[in-house]
């Protein structure tokens, strides 16, 4: 679990939340199989032994980093997310199991965003903030900038604030608010947020 000031993964003792990091290995109607799995605990990404097995329904939200969009839990079971390596088809095409951040609620995944590349862990930290603008940026897509802001030092095992506004970029983040995925256009000023970042570029974003 992680906690922040009063803030964490979790909007009560009693809650069971869980921030997953690895490469598909199976995908089933529903339910899915996690290889090479990290979990984020005390604001720190740690290998997880072994693979994770996680549910989904029809109430999970799955987005396609590389789409841009929302699937469907049909085409996520369809699609080539996780492949056979021995399939001549998959070898003709050079398919590979792609990538996956998934938010669950105990062995549920509530949201789960997929993607092609392998992300780098040792580069991301861990922030936290509120929301004082949400734009869209002609450049770069959907941007949004923090106040109050603060990034968690493994170093020296507390927060450190931020001099000034910090601001993000999040046109391939996975957005969560009471377990659902949403738009960034729907995040709201004053909004406390929780969030895995690479440098300026968001990667799970959770609207406490």
């Amino acid at each position: 679990m992680i906690y922040v000031y009063n803030e964490d993964l979790n909007s009560s003792n009693i809650s069971e939340n869980y921030l997953y990091y690895g490469q598909l290995d199976q995908i089933y109607d529903d339910g899915l199989w996690l290889k090479s799995l990290f979990i984020l605990e005390n604001n720190n990404w740690k290998a997880f032994n072994g693979e994770k097995e996680l549910f989904y329904d029809s109430d999970t939200g799955i987005y396609d980093v590389e789409a841009g969009r929302l699937i469907s839990p049909q085409e996520f079971y369809a699609g080539d997310y996780a492949v056979d390596e021995d399939s001549d088809r998959v070898k003709e095409n050079r398919l590979r199991d792609w990538y996956a951040y998934v938010f669950a609620s105990g062995d549920r995944a509530a949201s789960i965003a997929v993607q092609k590349q392998q992300d780098s862990l040792l580069r991301q930290r861990v922030t936290a903030g509120t929301v004082k603008v949400i734009a869209e940026d002609a450049n770069v897509g959907w941007v949004v900038t923090l106040g109050e802001a603060r990034d968690w030092s493994n170093h020296k095992g507390q927060w450190m604030p931020k001099n000034s506004d910090l601001r993000l970029n999040l046109q391939k983040a996975l957005l969560i608010r009471n377990g659902k995925v949403i738009s960034p256009e729907e995040l709201r000023s004053r909004e406390r947020v929780y969030l895995v970042r690479d440098d300026f570029r968001v990667k799970v974003l959770l609207v406490k």
